[in-house]
């Protein structure tokens, strides 16, 4: 059997792994999501602008060409995510702090396991793309994106 791309088994592996690293600290979504609890964290994997219009665009990536006989080829690809962290405070340095702490543990986690459980993927490297805050007289709030680089040995 084929396998096309390892952007679905990519895009569930992080979501899993991420959600252990944060525990209870973040709900984490696979695509949209919004949190009503204004003191968790929302991470959105697969999703690089939260506040846009449209669809999501979950994965950037090359893969050789699939040709007719039995090879492997390889894919690099990089799924974005982003983290939303927001409180009740007018502290902003406070909700650095929390984007910062589930970040280390974001981080951490896929160093742990580069290949995010999956026999097929050889590397994941994450990275912050950019982060924005912002303070209001209701609370400050943090958003980061991420993206997660990876390499996989697919089979035609």
């Amino acid at each position: 059997m084929t396998t096309a791309t390892a952007a679905p088994a990519v895009l569930a592996a992080v979501k899993t792994l991420w959600a252990t690293a944060l525990g209870s600290t973040a709900q984490v979504f696979q695509g949209y999501g919004i949190s009503s609890d204004p003191k968790r964290a929302t991470l959105m994997v697969g999703v690089e602008d939260p506040f846009g219009q449209g669809a999501a665009v979950s994965y950037n990536g090359d893969a050789e060409w699939a040709y007719a006989s039995t090879v492997t080829r390889e894919e690099d690809a990089t799924i974005l995510s982003s983290l939303y962290v927001k409180n009740g405070s007018t502290d902003l340095q406070a909700v650095l702090t929390d984007l910062t702490t589930a970040l280390n543990a974001m981080f951490t986690a896929v160093i742990n396991d580069p290949t995010l459980g999956i026999a097929y993927v050889l590397w994941s490297l994450p990275r912050i793309v950019s982060i924005n805050h912002d303070q209001t007289p209701k609370g400050c709030e943090a958003l980061a994106v991420i993206s997660l680089r990876y390499r996989a040995h697919l089979v035609n």
